[in-house]
């Protein structure tokens, strides 16, 4: 039996549960980011990369642009670092 009720509780499920994922996966992303500082694989510039050259000394984030390459990041400014999330949230927004 598969009741609108059914169906749409299924669905709140399955965003939960990708949220959860997606939580998870952003959390590693960021242990393996702290991981790599901790070496010295990764060092903080100071530079952000989005932002004109007489304007990149700022201080700056880690961005992931996917959560699933962890050791891909971009270090951003926190004015640049907000425009590639402009909802907010834990994910909103995307690199535009």
């Amino acid at each position: 039996m598969n009741t609108p009720n059914r169906r749409a509780a299924w669905s709140r499920y399955d965003a939960k549960r990708k949220s959860c994922e997606q939580r998870k996966l952003k959390e590693r992303a960021r242990i393996v980011v702290r991981g790599m500082l901790k070496r010295g694989d990764l060092a903080r510039t100071g530079m952000c990369v989005r932002c004109p050259p007489r304007k990149r000394k700022r201080k700056t984030v880690f961005h992931h642009p996917d959560y699933t390459l962890p050791r891909e990041v971009l270090e951003l400014c926190k004015k640049c670092h907000r425009q590639c999330h402009p909802r907010g949230g834990l994910f909103g927004g995307g690199v535009r």
